[in-house]
């Protein structure tokens, strides 16, 4: 086990150092290390074959194919690093992930937004923060980790801007709506108040400290709750929904990869989920033939129509 503990932290510094991966994905890839260094900790790292990855991965049954994706990433990030500074075979080239699960992104609807804010009512520094917490996430669409980590000099309001760090310690301007500007500069006002001596972060907790991963879905999943929404919410929900706006209202996909922080074009191809009800205004809208359905029967007649050899 020494051995395996040594180079994995070498490892995660590469990862750190050198490629700049983001902090909350080096945590999974600990963790999915510290897994994997138990189940082969009879081998030396150089001396793993990929008949001895498949035997590990089969000890993950009890995750989702998500998470056993994780796993895998890191085993293959791992191997592939060591390959090259031990010059060993890599096992694990063969290996491929679990097929992703299809599912349509949960968001937030605009009138369910404007519920959570209605519950935000009155001055105090809380709801104050909280309306000016949800107008950016919704406006700008941003991860957790971006509002969390976003500071008051990260700020543009003139420019309506706010810059953060994405992915990859990727910088990136997010663009602030007019309401979303109005609730910051209300928040920038009551924030000295609350932030401790000398933190720099946008938004603060209850300590005067920049918010945590919990504290920001603890602030969410309340406001859901004071709002009377039936389903689940939570922080990335407003990221789907600046993403389907933004989809609905007209904008290419480049435009939104730019907007969201993708670095691939394929992350932002998840959005294209139209409803049914939506599949139907863009079919009435952009095909000929297209339209209400009793408006179509009563003009070719309820026998139906027919092409010219007479099939239906």
């Amino acid at each position: 086990m020494a051995a395996w503990g040594v180079l994995v932290r070498e490892w995660i510094e590469a990862l750190r150092d050198e490629h700049r991966i983001a902090a909350g994905t080096l945590v999974k890839y600990q963790v999915a290390m510290e897994r994997y260094c138990v189940t082969l900790a009879y081998l030396s790292p150089e001396a793993v074959r990929e008949r001895d990855v498949r035997v590990h991965i089969r000890t993950l049954s009890e995750f989702s194919p998500a998470t056993v994706r994780v796993h895998l990433s890191a085993i293959k990030s791992f191997h592939q690093w060591l390959a090259v500074e031990r010059e060993c075979l890599d096992p694990t080239l063969r290996l491929k992930p679990p097929k992703r699960a299809e599912r349509l992104p949960r968001y937030v609807n605009d009138h369910e937004v404007g519920q959570m804010l209605a519950v935000c009512e009155g001055n105090g520094w809380m709801a104050v923060r909280d309306r000016a917490l949800i107008e950016t996430m919704y406006s700008t669409g941003c991860r957790s980790a971006e509002v969390r980590s976003a500071r008051t000099d990260d700020l543009d309001l003139d420019r309506c801007i706010v810059t953060v760090i994405g992915k990859g310690n990727r910088e990136r301007m997010a663009v602030l709506s007019p309401s979303a500007v109005l609730a910051l500069q209300s928040w920038l006002m009551v924030r000295p108040t609350r932030a401790a001596s000398g933190e720099r972060a946008l938004f603060v907790s209850n300590a005067g400290t920049a918010l945590s991963a919990m504290g920001l879905w603890k602030i969410v999943k309340a406001r859901a709750e004071q709002a009377g929404l039936r389903q689940h919410v939570h922080p990335h929900m407003f990221r789907h929904a600046c993403a389907t706006n933004l989809l609905r209202g007209g904008a290419d996909l480049r435009s939104i990869q730019l907007l969201l922080g993708h670095r691939n074009i394929s992350s932002t191809q998840h959005y294209l989920h139209l409803d049914d009800v939506e599949l139907k205004r863009v079919h009435a809208a952009a095909h000929p033939r297209g339209g209400a359905v009793d408006t179509r029967l009563r003009t070719v007649g309820m026998g139906g129509a027919t092409d010219g050899d007479g099939e239906a």
